[in-house]
């Protein structure tokens, strides 16, 4: 063998040995599944308690300084002129907000435990 093949060998058994001690076995893992489900359940919860006041905010149209996503009283105007109401639109902006956070926190991937990072990356999304 040359030099360069037991070098190439060493690294290989190196991350190998790196990648297997990155997984999380018995109780520390059940403890991790916990800390998790803790974590999403209460940012589920923070996004459904902030929902009533986020369907309000949209359904208003503001005056001089417009929070996010909150319509000025000239977009309203433009918005009935292509034959839209107010309520249409808090219809659409609440299904495309509860869309794109419930997709990632549903999905199969996320919930599979095939893959300890899904799990934290599928997390990242609820949070963020």
């Amino acid at each position: 063998m040359n030099p360069s093949s037991l070098s190439m060998q060493n690294t290989i058994s190196d991350e190998q040995r790196g990648e297997r001690d990155t997984h999380l076995h018995g109780r520390r893992l059940i403890l991790a599944r916990i800390v998790w489900g803790v974590l999403a359940t209460f940012e589920l919860g923070m996004f459904a308690v902030s929902l009533p006041g986020f369907v309000t905010q949209l359904g208003i149209a503001c005056t001089s300084s417009c929070m996010s996503q909150q319509l000025s009283a000239e977009a309203v105007k433009t918005l009935q002129h292509t034959g839209l109401s107010l309520g249409d639109y808090v219809a659409f902006s609440l299904a495309v907000t509860l869309t794109s956070v419930l997709t990632p926190a549903l999905s199969p991937h996320c919930w599979s435990g095939a893959d300890p990072a899904t799990g934290w990356h599928c997390w990242s999304l609820l949070c963020f």
